[in-house]
């Protein structure tokens, strides 16, 4: 027998993956990042209003609730990644 070629390379390197589990990582992630980019508009929107009309220790507060839900938008992907890792290592 001679060397595989390149196709038989590449699929002894990867293993097939279940498509409909991959999909549902990547629409799990998806909805989750649209979900706290959302969340994040939704409180500056309510704490621009919220100064507009003089209420600004409430609004100092939403702009703080968006502060913290965009410092947390990095975790969706990087948790998305492991779990398309872990898909892979299945």
């Amino acid at each position: 027998m001679g060397q595989p070629g390149r196709t038989e390379r590449l699929t002894m390197l990867r293993p097939a993956l279940p498509d409909a589990a991959v999909d549902r990582v990547w629409l799990r992630g998806t909805a989750a990042l649209m979900s706290t980019m959302g969340a994040a508009l939704l409180a500056v929107s309510l704490a621009t209003y919220l100064m507009a009309i003089g209420h600004d220790a409430f609004s100092w507060t939403s702009y703080g609730i968006a502060g913290l839900v965009t410092l947390v938008m990095p975790l969706v992907p990087w948790r998305q990644v492991r779990q398309l890792r872990r898909t892979l290592a299945a």
